[in-house]
């Protein structure tokens, strides 16, 4: 029986991964089958199994990985075979010890494009390349929930003020609300792929950003013995004509549905509030923090503004809102601009940054 997602299994080192396969004979006859597993840097109880299977039986096989390379990726096959067939699953084995973290490409979705991954022992951040750089999922290994929602986190945008003579060359679709990078194809490589920290740089060149291009160079690292993860993004615009800045954007859910709100928002100065749907909120420049908190189960994120913003707001929908990070005004062009961000995503509300 297929699965939909490929298997994506943590262990925290020392330490090793424990699966129970279950066989069945959906014959009517009986079946002998060989079940086998391998993997490089690896060692199994199960290198190869005979198993007798009369009909309608189902075997339920213990398998132990041992994992031999410390922090790293690894990559487990099982198979089975028997007259006539053959199946395998295969399973990636993240593992990381205490004060360590990890980076790699990992095709999570299927789509055909590999996102990345960074994680540690207490958070994981799905990052998908081809979607603009977007994160869908940070994540508390604890409890596996996620902070962001499938519209985002980490998003690309600019503001411009345009008149008509600016309009003149660009495309029919150009409008005052620009798109942004969403979908847009960044390059990646994995920098530091473990150890004490683990980083990731992404890179784009868009040359229809209003008036005349721009490169973005991110940078997203993660240490082993921190919660917060941090986004470094360079922007530098190949020209300047009408004022325009970089704006960061981040979707956050708050309510399922009817239910009620399980998120509320926070910000420097101000307590933990609900969010209402369809109200926008301005918050003072210069804002330091801001973040979510879950009600019921005290998770908590933190996005660390390192870089002073011009202008914060938050764009409620019916379910999620959008933290909307706007920074100051291009002073020149091709001069690069700096914005860093951290994300934290613990338990405990934060009282400094």
């Amino acid at each position: 029986i297929p699965i939909v997602h490929p298997m994506l299994v943590d262990v925290n080192l020392p330490g090793s991964a424990t699966f129970q396969v279950r066989v069945k004979n959906w014959s009517e006859q009986l079946r002998e089958v060989t079940l086998a597993s391998s993997g490089e840097g690896i060692e199994t109880n199960l290198p190869s199994s005979n198993l007798q299977l009369p009909p309608g039986v189902e075997k339920i096989v213990d398998l132990s990985v041992a994992l031999l390379k410390g922090t790293g990726v690894y990559r487990l096959s099982v198979k089975i075979e028997g007259p006539g067939f053959q199946a395998a699953e295969d399973i990636t084995i993240a593992a990381v010890a205490e004060r360590e973290s990890l980076a790699y490409a990992f095709d999570y979705d299927r789509d055909g494009f590999d996102d990345v991954i960074l994680e540690n022992r207490d958070l994981r951040c799905f990052v998908s390349p081809r979607a603009g750089g977007r994160s869908f999922a940070f994540v508390r290994k604890e409890t596996n929930d996620n902070a962001f929602d499938s519209v985002g986190g980490m998003r690309d945008n600019f503001t411009t003020r345009f008149e008509p003579a600016d309009m003149q060359g660009l495309p029919d679709w150009t409008t005052e609300k620009w798109l942004g990078l969403y979908n847009r194809p960044y390059l990646f490589r994995i920098v530091s792929a473990f150890g004490k920290e683990a980083e990731v740089a992404f890179e784009y060149e868009a040359p229809d950003i209003y008036p005349k291009g721009i490169r973005l160079k991110r940078t997203l690292s993660l240490a082993g013995d921190q919660d917060m993860l941090v986004e470094s993004t360079s922007i530098t615009p190949h020209a300047k004509k009408k004022p325009q800045s970089f704006v960061f954007e981040t979707s956050v859910p708050f309510r399922v549905f009817d239910h009620p709100n399980y998120n509320q928002w926070f910000a420097e100065g101000r307590p933990a509030l609900d969010f209402e749907p369809g109200k926008n909120i301005d918050l003072p420049a210069g804002l330091r923090f801001i973040g979510t908190h879950n009600r019921t189960t005290g998770e908590t994120l933190t996005a660390v503004l390192l870089t002073k913003p011009r202008a914060v707001q938050i764009v409620a929908e019916a379910h999620s809102a959008l933290f909307r990070i706007v920074y100051p005004n291009f002073s020149g062009s091709n001069r690069t601009f700096t914005y860093t961000v951290g994300y934290s995503f613990a338990r405990q509300m934060p009282s400094e940054p």
